[in-house]
């Protein structure tokens, strides 16, 4: 069975993009260096995985000892370039890191369960592994892998859950949106009947006030005509007067027929 190739890239800590130092992996299946998880959630209020920003309860880890001692293969053959050995020497001295146990110089083949690395046989009866469990190195692989496996299997459900409820909230959106701009066509046909009823009702008012005034004006003007006959009747006798007035005859001024008739007010 074919297996994905490990790059250097597996052994960087998403956060300070250096080999990973105590790594830890969240209850998403990330990995980062304990002190800079621990750094990241003491800045924030809300406890989230700093790469697929999901939220846990609780800050919770748990320290990744397979990782851990897998990261030391590119952490120190990073250190033999660094320290400028000859490619021959750095070759064979990494290698030996990388394969062999530095101080008995034998295979690597026990994983110790305890330690969480790999050992040769020889560490196995050292005082320093007394009463610990082991098992075999390919064994310990496999273990781990099928771990990763469950929570990969784990995550994909959730993964799963929440593309469901994606949907379900997405769905849930376009529905208020469509009863929203259903509501807001009834306001807007609603207020328009409104609108064309009260311009309705403002137009048979207008046209009301203009009858009643041209029948009140016609009224006025009718008895301005009879004001203004009367008017003229009244100035014709008041200049009657003032010619019987200028009468220096006194038979002719007290003539009965024409001195009593200007006493007759219209």
């Amino acid at each position: 069975m074919a297996t994905a190739k490990m790059t250097e890239d597996h052994f960087l800590c998403p956060v300070c993009l250096d080999f990973f130092k105590e790594p830890v992996m969240l209850e998403c299946g990330h990995n980062f260096c304990k002190s800079c998880i621990d750094k990241t959630w003491d800045s924030q209020e809300i406890i989230l995985c700093p790469e697929c920003r999901e939220e846990f309860p609780t800050k919770k880890y748990t320290i990744n000892r397979l990782l851990r001692n897998l990261v030391e293969t590119p952490e120190r053959a990073q250190q033999c370039e660094k320290a400028g050995k000859p490619h021959q020497e750095q070759k064979t001295g990494c290698v030996l890191q990388s394969h062999e146990c530095l101080e008995h110089k034998e295979l690597l083949k026990v994983f110790c369960q305890e330690d969480g690395r790999p050992i040769c046989v020889v560490c196995t009866m050292s005082s320093k592994h007394a009463g610990h469990k082991f098992q075999p190195l390919q064994e310990a692989v496999s273990m781990f892998q099928e771990k990763l496996k469950t929570a990969e299997a784990a995550l994909k459900l959730r993964m799963n859950d929440l593309n469901k409820y994606q949907s379900q909230q997405q769905q849930l959106i376009s529905d208020v949106q469509d009863k929203a701009q259903s509501f807001e066509q009834h306001i807007k046909s609603e207020f328009s009947a409104l609108h064309q009823f009260l311009q309705d009702k403002e137009q048979r008012l207008i046209l009301k006030l203009k009858n009643e005034t041209r029948i009140i004006i016609f009224k006025m003007k009718e008895n301005l005509k009879k004001i203004e006959k009367k008017s003229e009747t009244i100035q014709r006798q008041i200049s009657a007067i003032q010619s019987k007035l200028q009468q220096l005859d006194p038979l002719h001024f007290l003539t009965v027929r024409n001195v009593y008739s200007l006493f007759i007010v219209c």
